[in-house]
């Protein structure tokens, strides 16, 4: 654990500062133009610098990505302005899940900020909030409270916000743009919570200034008030897959998509879903079949092929050395993970593995093993994620 000291990193987008725990991301406001990189969940009830009503937010200029971890544990009671995981947001929060946020301020409240203003680019992008009550007095969202400007793409929230006013929505209390600004742009986002208080409230958005760009984007229609701002669904057409056309995108890798989506429930982003791992040695897959590694053929197996044939985190942790021992003739194999939420950094005896393969959304796209260096007494090789 850093303990507000990260876990390496210098800050550069091509070397960001890792943040291993709860007091490395109170550290991010002595540096907040920089970039960050979550390498564990975070869990802020255990950050030594708590303040009397709970996490104390900051202004954030940088880039912080959560590496599909979560951020859980938020708890804020001061009713101040401007509460949220930071107080103005004029960078870019991606990649994360904000679990178990309980926030009580005034004007301007979100899960991960108060405010966005000027932001460059994308703010939000592959956010989801869960298990959170977000209140206030005015301007409060599950996202934020208000946007100026920038753009939001592929997230949700399942949060309860609560306003006794007519400045609450399910993404956002207000859109603030002017003339001078272009209006926010949010794509491929749903709404899938409550909205408690008294005065009107819109599904996605309270009220605009200036119309935002709405693309793909829905709210429960039992939620919330359909003001012209996203698309109302009914509680069955939200779990419908035929609902989210369009929402079908692939990762950067093109081993993955950004959404989950199946009849039965709402979409989970890419972090949440099941993920899958098979095993790839001289061009070849292989898929493990009671003790034998049974092989796949030399194409990239499909999403549906790696979905059913691929081996789980809790079965691929735990695969005994004799079983390993059969691939060893191919002495070098990759593990490659469809989904890339895990981080594998190592496994049995603490030996390090070779090729750690990096992809641009900041996910491992794959990890090898030379099972030469195990010798013959493999043992059990376990994955530390």
């Amino acid at each position: 654990m850093a303990g507000g000291n990260f876990g390496g990193g210098t800050g550069e987008i091509q070397n960001p500062y890792l943040i291993e725990d709860a007091d490395d991301l109170f550290a991010v406001r002595n540096d907040p133009y920089a970039f960050y990189k979550l390498v564990s969940s975070i869990n802020l009830m255990e950050c030594t610098q708590l303040g009397p009503n709970g996490w104390i937010p900051s202004p954030f200029i940088g880039t912080l990505d959560g590496n599909g971890y979560s951020i859980e544990n938020l708890k804020n009671h001061s009713g101040g302005t401007d509460v949220g995981l930071f107080t103005v947001l004029r960078g870019t929060v991606r990649n994360v899940q904000l679990s178990n946020f309980d926030i009580q301020g005034g004007a301007r409240v979100g899960a991960v900020a108060g405010r966005i203003e000027q932001a460059k680019g994308v703010a939000i992008e592959n956010v989801a909030v869960v298990n959170s009550a977000i209140s206030g007095s005015s301007y409060v969202g599950s996202l934020a409270g208000t946007i100026f400007n920038g753009q939001v793409r592929n997230s949700y929230s399942k949060a309860v916000v609560n306003a006794n006013n007519n400045y609450k929505g399910g993404l956002f209390g207000a859109v603030t743009s002017d003339v001078t600004v272009e209006a926010p742009i949010i794509e491929n986002c749903y709404f899938d919570g409550q909205i408690t208080g008294t005065g009107t409230n819109g599904g996605l958005i309270g009220q605009a200034t200036q119309a935002p760009t709405i693309i793909n984007s829905f709210f429960n229609s039992a939620a919330g008030t359909d003001n012209g701002f996203g698309t109302a669904k009914t509680a069955d057409e939200m779990i419908l897959a035929a609902t989210y056309v369009g929402w079908d995108i692939p990762m950067a890798n093109h081993l993955q998509k950004v959404w989950s989506i199946a009849d039965g429930d709402t979409p989970e982003l890419f972090y949440n879903a099941g993920s899958r791992f098979l095993v790839f040695a001289e061009g070849k897959y292989y898929r493990l079949n009671g003790e034998d590694w049974v092989e796949m053929g030399d194409m990239l197996p499909t999403e549906a092929e790696f979905a059913s044939l691929g081996l789980s985190e809790g079965d691929l942790s735990g695969v005994p050395g004799f079983v390993w021992n059969k691939l060893r003739i191919h002495r070098v194999i990759e593990i490659v993970n469809l989904r890339e939420r895990y981080r594998v950094d190592q496994v049995y005896d603490h030996k390090a593995l070779v090729n750690q393969g990096q992809v641009t959304d900041g996910f491992l796209l794959k990890t090898s093993i030379n099972l030469a260096d195990y010798g013959d007494a493999l043992g059990r090789v376990y994955f530390k994620h």
